[in-house]
């Protein structure tokens, strides 16, 4: 799939990015054709992926619609994921949770978590720290494409997310 100079694009761990150009770069004498990308969020970072290289643009795709960030967060509820009780066991799940990338289980895990949080604030408790870093890092995570798709700013995401979580309990 080819990709045109001012569309937007998610690409990995960079976030939302406008294609800026298509560059022509030599590198040990072979010259290549790149997708010159600057991620929204951080508009002085260039990210360079070469155009023929199959596997690096597989790593691009377009944002999700507002639409799929609805029926997303309304899935999250069909199949809930469980909060782990072992203190060692919890973290490792939701790190590779995170590492997957995928934006289901992200919310899942988001939500799981958010629960959790509002259950012990209610006990006059709060999250470990350790969860609370994993919370911020996953919604850090959904929070660059999901402002862009819908359209609001960044740090209006998680409470986007957290109203619509609420409303489903």
């Amino acid at each position: 799939m080819g990709y045109n100079i001012g569309e937007c694009v998610v690409y990995g761990h960079s976030g939302v990015c406008r294609i800026d150009e298509i560059v022509t770069r030599e590198f040990d004498g072979k010259k290549q054709n790149y997708y010159l990308l600057r991620p929204i969020a951080h508009s002085n970072a260039t990210v360079f992926v070469p155009c023929d290289n199959e596997k690096l643009v597989s790593n691009m795709r377009y944002p999700i619609s507002s639409d799929e960030i609805d029926r997303l967060l309304t899935d999250v509820d069909s199949d809930s994921t469980e909060w782990i009780d072992d203190k060692k066991e919890r973290p490792a799940f939701f790190k590779a949770v995170m590492q997957s990338g995928d934006k289901k289980q992200i919310l899942r895990v988001i939500r799981c978590i958010y629960l959790k949080k509002q259950e012990l604030m209610n006990s006059n408790k709060s999250l470990p720290s350790t969860d609370e870093r994993i919370l911020q890092e996953l919604e850090r995570m959904i929070n660059d494409e999901f402002s862009y798709s819908l359209g609001i700013s960044a740090d209006e995401v998680s409470g986007y997310i957290a109203g619509k979580v609420k409303g489903k309990q």
